[in-house]
């Protein structure tokens, strides 16, 4: 029991101010510090951040061997602050020193370097030739029309020619509407000649057909 305590102190001394600076380091790389002094799940969210190998997840709870996985890490780590081996290796088997001095020594990345890195992943991913595979099979599904742009073509033709025949419809209705209009109008201004049922204008005081006297 007294060596598991002696463990557990010696653990908590050396582990508290490596988290500290692990905290720091997240910190100026834009990442978030209270997942950074978390032990063991700080390891976690590098390995994911520099793509290594999920097994590496599985050695950072193994005592010992997990040193080489810290290696895997603080080497990715390095090589964005242009370390060399030592400074690599003081910060694998010395983190409870090195995090602190680490965290202190980067700037704050900004969104331009964020920005950057972006640019270099498109670059190695245009270059790898997937792309060009992608592209390949696009121009080869294109060969075949989608059944659903095909339907959407015929219902908007069918709609189109449907408001055609209602624009019609209407412009017609409205020329009959029209031509009673102008009808009512002429019969307003026709008198009916009672001896021969002529239709006069009301302005005329004789029948121009059969003469009698209005």
């Amino acid at each position: 029991m007294e060596i598991l305590l002696v463990f557990l102190i010696i653990f908590i001394i050396f582990e508290i101010p490596s988290c500290i600076g692990m905290g720091l380091i997240f910190k100026k790389k834009n990442l978030n510090f209270k997942k950074g002094i978390i032990p063991f799940y700080n390891k976690i969210i590098l390995i994911k951040y520099y793509k290594l190998e999920q097994y590496h997840m599985l050695l950072t709870f193994i005592p010992i061997i997990n040193i080489y996985t810290n290696y895997c890490i603080y080497k990715e780590l390095g090589k964005q602050y242009n370390k060399n081996i030592i400074d690599i290796l003081e910060l694998t088997f010395f983190p409870f020193i090195f995090n602190i001095f680490l965290g202190l020594e980067i700037k704050q990345e900004s969104k331009e370097q964020a920005e950057d890195f972006f640019e270099n992943q498109n670059e190695l991913y245009n270059n790898s030739g997937i792309k060009e595979q992608i592209d390949n099979q696009k121009e080869e599904y294109n060969w075949f029309p989608k059944p659903k742009i095909k339907s959407d073509t015929i219902y908007k033709a069918s709609r189109n020619s449907l408001n055609a025949k209602v624009n019609i419809n209407i412009q017609a209705n409205d020329e009959i509407i029209d031509n009673k209009s102008m009808k009512q109008k002429e019969n307003n201004n026709l008198k009916t000649c009672p001896n021969c049922g002529a239709k006069v204008p009301k302005n005329i005081e004789t029948c121009f057909i059969c003469g009698t006297k209005l």
